[in-house]
């Protein structure tokens, strides 16, 4: 039957398996992630027990006497956060803790059983890898190489889509076409000015102009760019209906204006 001792705040129960080498054992803090064993502070009990750390101290101080421990073996400096002051407190190991405890209530005796579990638990995970100086300059490295190519990767998107876009203004304007156009008509679903778009089809060799009206060039004819539609009139001197041919401009025609013009309208902007 293990020994029982009387302190202030309750009786707890001496070990009975206190030996030579444990008198003997000096403490130190620690949480136990180092793979040491891990303590808990006279501290960390009173405020997992609610009551003053002064009077936990004592109770700790009383336990280690009636154990034939040595007192200052346990004890450690512990500095307050705010005025920077030291005070003294004891770092117990677990069979010590519990000891303490058991003459407490079983609300009590409870938290620092869980804590001790939390202790426990870190003690035997890894400890953080230790990164040299090249490992970090490697890692900084991967990560600017990760974000120049995410940047390359917008940069190359951004190109694809001023690309596609006039081809994409293009295909809206054979979609909203209803077969072959007027140069007049054309003017109006590029929205570009017919001095504009002339000038650019007898430059770039589309149509010429002629007596008075634009002729296509045969190439552009060819490859169903321009086409003639017969247009009908009434003679102006005789009054006798007439028809002649006029230039117009087909859907293939009109997407390619489209491109050409959506193009130059965006650099001018």
């Amino acid at each position: 039957m293990p020994e029982s001792i009387d302190t202030p705040n309750g009786i707890f129960l001496k070990p009975a398996d206190t030996t030579d080498l444990d008198k003997q054992m000096l403490v130190k803090s620690g949480n136990g992630s180092d793979g040491q064993q891990p303590t808990m502070s006279s501290r960390e009990i009173a405020e997992l027990a609610g009551k003053e750390h002064r009077h936990v101290l004592r109770d700790g101080e009383v336990m280690l006497k009636a154990l034939d421990l040595p007192v200052e073996g346990y004890v450690q400096n512990w500095t307050h956060p705010q005025n920077g002051q030291t005070y003294r407190e004891l770092a117990l190991p677990k069979d010590l803790a519990i000891t303490l405890v058991s003459g407490y209530d079983v609300k009590t005796r409870h938290k620092i059983v869980v804590r001790w579990q939390e202790l426990e638990t870190r003690r035997f995970q890894p400890a953080p890898a230790v990164l040299s100086r090249m490992d970090l300059i490697q890692l900084a490295l991967a990560a600017e190489q990760e974000l120049q190519a995410e940047r390359g990767q917008r940069l190359q998107l951004e190109v694809v889509n001023a690309e596609l876009a006039p081809k994409a203004d293009a295909f809206d304007l054979i979609a909203a076409s209803d077969g072959s156009v007027t140069f007049t008509q054309a003017t109006k679903v590029l929205g570009v000015k017919m001095a504009v778009l002339t000038a650019w089809l007898n430059a770039n060799r589309w149509a010429y102009r002629q007596n008075g009206s634009w002729v296509a060039y045969r190439p552009q004819i060819e490859n169903g760019r321009l086409e003639y539609k017969e247009a009908n009139y009434t003679d102006q001197k005789t009054g006798m209906p007439c028809c002649r041919p006029y230039c117009h401009i087909t859907p293939k025609g009109l997407a390619k204006l489209a491109t050409v013009f959506a193009g130059e309208l965006k650099r001018a902007a």
